[in-house]
């Protein structure tokens, strides 16, 4: 029974879906943290202290996520106007690039002399979430 017992704590350990992601990290032969594959983040995870709330929450976020990327890399069709000629237009395809929108979010905070917590309000939000939803707000 014991033998059982260990094999199901041993499964029972990793049995959640974002283990995946990261790699462990032991000090004394015991978990004590977790590093994702990808970006190389770290997060504690003493299976008796922590839970995988963390984990489960950075995957998504990842800057350096596959799944994310093969997302980000889609792009769209827009219409760039013509600086020389007025009324004219021409067609361009444009990926978001995440790190430009932010700088472009923290540029306008400070020009306009915005409160840090404007990008926390819900108007922002639903304003972004219309605009760009391809863009992860962190939360």
């Amino acid at each position: 029974s014991s033998d059982l017992a260990k094999q199901v704590s041993k499964n029972y350990s990793q049995r959640a879906e974002c283990w995946q992601h990261f790699m462990e990290i032991k000090e004394n032969s015991k978990r004590v943290a977790s590093k994702c594959k990808y970006c190389d983040v770290v997060y504690k995870a003493d299976p008796n202290k922590n839970g995988t709330k963390n984990l489960k929450n950075h995957f998504p976020k990842c800057s350096k996520n596959p799944d994310k990327q093969s997302k980000q890399t889609h792009a769209q069709l827009i219409f760039e106007k013509d600086q020389h000629s007025e009324g004219e237009a021409r067609l361009k395809s444009w990926v978001l690039n995440p790190h430009e929108a932010r700088e472009s979010i923290s540029k306008m905070i400070i020009i306009d002399e915005l409160p840090f917590k404007f990008v926390e309000n819900m108007g922002f939000r639903l304003m972004m979430y219309v605009c760009c939803q391809s863009l992860n707000m962190p939360d």
